[in-house]
């Protein structure tokens, strides 16, 4: 597709500046989305990517103000709540992180999700009071951390090796990137914490008609996310207990198990083509 002036313009500050934390992939799976929508040809991701950089918009970090966060060591992956009044990280939100992550072994922090649009589908949303812990080397349930509100230890994400490009989304699979960094981070033993006066409001723009596509992409998600915890050879008894959960989400999508079936089939045939692209390269 020859370069078109009004893609470059449709990624351009509108929707960097209102989703500061998106990465170029789900900025071009929206751009796709409201091309498709349109009648219009498809953009490709990495021309995306080019321009997102040329502009300046790949760039994620601690706004040079924020000295509340700089003097904690924190480095955000998502910018958590932006205020006029802190030009960046509210001090007493990072206050409660800091309390959070006193705690050596707490790897990871979720918390309260509310919804800011009340117009919006109540979904992906987490409105709980009670404060929990996740003991390391447990299994991370399905809905107990999610990425609209979410901290990582710096050394953790290291450790694990960051998100899985394969999940999230304009990935291939478009869900559970959060789930699976998590579950990761407790397989080697970090502990993990839901403290709900960590609160944000989530404006995710989403009303009942878009709801069965983005179950249906949560689904195919989660099972690719099973198919991983078995094919990575991670405790077999998270596999059993992520199936043995099956049943829930069922509860709430009719389809949900068989989107999940094919979601693990995707994502072992994604592993199969890897591994034998990489022999192939040894021979």
């Amino acid at each position: 597709m020859k370069p078109s002036a009004p893609m470059t313009r449709s990624c351009r500050l509108p929707r960097c500046a209102t989703r500061p934390t998106y990465g170029y992939r789900r900025i071009a799976a929206l751009l796709k989305r409201e091309r498709r929508a349109d009648g219009m040809a498809s953009v490709n991701t990495k021309r995306v990517y080019r321009l997102m950089k040329k502009h300046g918009y790949c760039w994620l970090g601690i706004p040079a103000g924020d000295a509340h966060a700089v003097a904690l060591n924190l480095v955000p992956c998502f910018t958590p709540v932006e205020s006029p009044e802190s030009n960046g990280v509210a001090e007493p939100f990072v206050k409660i992180f800091e309390r959070g992550f006193s705690d050596p072994l707490v790897g990871y922090l979720t918390g309260r999700i509310l919804l800011h649009d009340p117009t919006d589908y109540p979904i992906t949303i987490n409105e709980s009071l009670v404060s929990r812990i996740f003991p390391g080397r447990s299994f991370v349930h399905v809905g107990a951390v999610q990425g609209a509100n979410m901290a990582f230890r710096q050394r953790v994400l290291l450790e694990v090796g960051g998100f899985d490009p394969l999940f999230g989304g304009g990935a291939p699979f478009e869900a559970a990137e959060d789930l699976d960094a998590a579950a990761r981070a407790s397989a080697m033993g970090w502990k993990g914490l839901y403290l709900p006066e960590v609160t944000v409001r989530h404006h995710h723009e989403r009303k009942a008609s878009d709801v069965p596509r983005l179950l249906r992409s949560y689904a195919i998600g989660l099972g690719a996310y099973h198919a991983k915890i078995l094919l990575s050879g991670r405790e077999f008894l998270w596999f059993a207990h992520a199936v043995y959960g099956l049943r829930y989400p069922s509860a709430w999508y009719g389809w949900a198990v068989f989107w999940q079936l094919i979601g693990g089939g995707k994502y072992t045939y994604f592993c199969i083509r890897q591994a034998l692209w990489r022999r192939c390269r040894r021979a």
